[in-house]
Formats: C-alpha cells, structure tokens, sequence
C-alpha cells in the first residue's frame, strides 16, 4: 500500500510540476515527412512519445510473460503435437479393431513419432503392416518400437515371434523364442508361444517336455492343455512305428513303440483315446497280448465303453482268462451293452455258445444295436438254426431303416407283377 501511494504522489507531483512549464512556455513541435506535416506543442510531443516508449516496453514484457521465454510457445507447441498424434493413435487402433488394415498402418506411422505411447503405436503398425502382407514394414516398426522403448525387449521379442507365427515362419520363430526364454524360463507368454510353435513343427518331444511347464504355468485351460497332450502322446506313439526302416525286424519296431508308451504319463496313458491308439498299433505288429494287458489296466483303473469293445474284438493268446476278467467286471458293470457284446464275442471265441447267446441278448436288451443283431444272427446260423439267424437278421434290417422317410409300398399283386416282368 506504502508503494502504491508513493506512486500516485510521484505522479501527481510529477502532472503539477508539468503542468506548469506547459504554461510557462508550451513550446512548439513540427514534424514533416515528405508532404505530411504534423504540428504541436513540445511538451504534447515529448508526452506522446513517452507514452508510445511505455507501451512498447509494455507489450515486451507481455509478450515475455506469455511466451516466457519461448518455453510456453514450445509447451503449447507440443501439447497440439500430442494431442494429434493421440487422436491418430485412436483413428489408427479403430482401423485396425475394424479390419482396416491400410488405415491402419497410415495414421498410426503417422502418430508414433509424436506420441505419448509410441509402443502402442509402433507394434500395433507393424501388426497392421503383417496384415498388409507388408514384412519389411513389419519388422521396420518394430525396430523403432525397440530405439524409442529400450525397456520393452522382451515385449517387442513375444510380439515379433507372434507375427512370425502367423506368417508361417516357425523356425524363425522358434530359434528366437528358444533365446528369450533362456533368460525368462517361466514366462507365460513365451512358454505359449512355444506350444504354438511346436505343434506346428509337430515337435512332439519337444512339446512333451514342455507340458510339465504349461500346464504349472496355466497357459490355457485344463481341459485345452488335456487335448494337447493326449494329441503329443498318440502322436509320439505313431512317430515311433513310422520312424523305423521298413527293414527293421518286428520286435525292433515293437520295442521302440512300448518305450515311447512307458514314456508317457500314467494319467495320459489311460485315457481310452491314447490306450487305443497304442493297442491298435500293437495289433497290427501281432502283439496282440500287449494289446490286452494295455487295455486291462485302462479299463481297471477308468472305465470306458470304448476299451471295453476293444477288449472283446483282440484276440489275445489267452482268450480264457479274457473271459474270466471281463466277467469280473460284470459285477459293478452289469447295464453295460458293450461289456455284454465284448463278454459275447470272448464266449465265442472259447466256443461257448449258449453263454456267449445269453450275453449278445442281454446286450441287445440294454441298447439296440445293428452291429449285436449281426453278431447274434451270425452265432445262430453257425449252430444251425436258421429261421431265428433271419428272424434276428430282420431286426436288426428294421433297426436300420427306422430313420428311413415313410414311402408308399407296392401291394403283394404290384410286387408279384414287377417280379414277373424283371
């Protein structure tokens, strides 16, 4: 207040002490520019361009507060830049969501240098450019992505292998992935791109190692990971018979089988998909006793239909005590029509036919089934008694053509005619 009130006495003080030299000699003032001329007293003059001095100097320091220094205009200048580049990143991310892949790439090449997230821009442009079919492009961004966000290696690495697996090149893929998880072991990420890559090189080893990990990891769901590794083990167990010379001895080719079996986990082993393509290979190398022990121990430990048909079709060395196991069964598994065809079949083969009758009927009366009427009539035709072997035959040709539309049928006459005449 002290300030102010000095200031306005210096003014006042200083209009009087003016004010009366203006009356002592007001003074004169001429200024002529070519054919202009301006006339007017000297103390106006000496006013005017004081105040024209003072508001220069004003605007100077308006001026200077506003862009201080320059560093304003430069926020200000830069701040329009983001915001650009911000509204190209989201006209960039909406193109590529949308499937737009050239928009895309444009408007997010157009924002990375400028903007906030330059990650964001730069990797979702090079996946832009992978759609384009534009590579070099592609792994350009990328390279950008890496010099202007150092930290983001291994994000940049999982997002280069991703792209590779897409465009096929899994060794490329694969020799880079192998790199990143020696210094990140357990990483998610890498450990499913791994399983990617693998099941696509059909490295089934490999892939078999590596189920240990996936599955503590919880890469995909159990029941996804199941999948897997029941398709790794049937097709190791394939792997391991076609993989031997045609010249190798039978045994030879067995062994390797059995080995790449005891490989397996015991849970994996039993599930009825593996056990059947183990014993199923084993058949056709005439190791039909293997076939059976294989098929026992599943069925025991977890029951399954499947096996349980597979167990009455092998013809294992011992085909009494296949009966003998499979009628064991019968105790907790008596509503089971597989287990009475299977129990059927093994009752034949040991050549008793009236047991080997009661259990096709009593699977035919749990389920109808074409494949139990054939092997029912089959049975009564070998003991002789034909009109019951066609009787059976009958049901089972109605069981076939139960779906069929209904047709008209011709009347006996229209049949006897159309005999007749073919």
């Amino acid at each position: 207040m002290k300030k102010l009130f000095l200031l306005v006495l210096l003014v006042f003080l200083g209009s009087v002490w003016m004010a009366g030299k203006i009356q002592e000699d007001p003074g004169y003032l001429l200024l002529s520019f070519k054919n202009t001329t301006v006339e007017m007293s000297l103390w106006m003059g000496l006013f005017g361009i004081a105040a024209s001095v003072v508001t220069v100097l004003l605007m100077i320091w308006l001026v200077s507060k506003l862009l201080g220094s320059g560093e304003t205009f430069k926020r200000w200048n830069s701040s329009l830049q983001h915001r650009r580049a911000l509204s190209k990143t989201n006209a960039g991310v909406i193109a590529y969501l949308e499937g737009n892949w050239n928009l895309a790439q444009k408007k997010l090449d157009q924002a990375a240098e400028n903007s906030d997230t330059p990650l964001v821009s730069f990797v979702t442009a090079a996946k832009a450019a992978f759609k384009n079919g534009d590579l070099q492009s592609s792994d350009r961004y990328l390279r950008k992505a890496a010099e202007e966000v150092p930290g983001a290696k291994l994000a940049l690495d999982l997002a280069k292998a991703q792209i590779q697996i897409e465009s096929g090149q899994h060794e490329q893929a694969l020799a880079a992935l192998i790199q990143v998880r020696q210094s990140h072991p357990k990483h998610k990420e890498v450990c499913r791109q791994l399983q990617q890559v693998y099941l696509a090189l059909e490295d089934w080893e490999a892939l078999s190692q590596l189920m240990p990990v996936l599955r503590k990891l919880k890469v995909a769901p159990a029941a996804e990971l199941d999948e897997v590794e029941r398709k790794t083990a049937i097709s190791l167990l394939d792997r391991a018979v076609k993989e031997q010379p045609k010249s190798a001895e039978n045994d030879k080719v067995v062994a390797q089988l059995v080995k790449a079996w005891n490989k397996i986990q015991p849970k994996v082993r039993r599930h009825a998909l593996v056990t059947m393509a183990y014993t199923s290979q084993l058949k056709k190398l005439g190791k039909a006793e293997l076939a059976v022990s294989a098929l026992e121990e599943s069925i025991n430990t977890d029951w399954d239909e499947q096996l349980v048909e597979a167990f009455g079709l092998v013809a294992g060395e011992d085909s009494q005590h296949q009966l003998l196991t499979a009628e064991r069964w019968i105790k907790e598994r008596n509503n089971s029509p597989d287990l009475m065809l299977a129990l059927g079949r093994l009752s034949i083969r040991n050549k008793l036919w009236g047991k080997a009758k009661e259990y096709l009927v009593s699977s035919l009366k749990l389920r109808k089934s074409v494949v139990v009427y054939a092997e029912l009539a089959r049975l009564l035709r070998y003991l002789g008694d034909e009109q019951e072997s066609t009787d059976v035959l009958q049901q089972g040709f109605d069981l076939v053509t139960e779906g069929l539309p209904a047709l008209p049928k011709p009347s006996p006459a229209q049949a006897s005619i159309s005999k007749i005449a073919g």
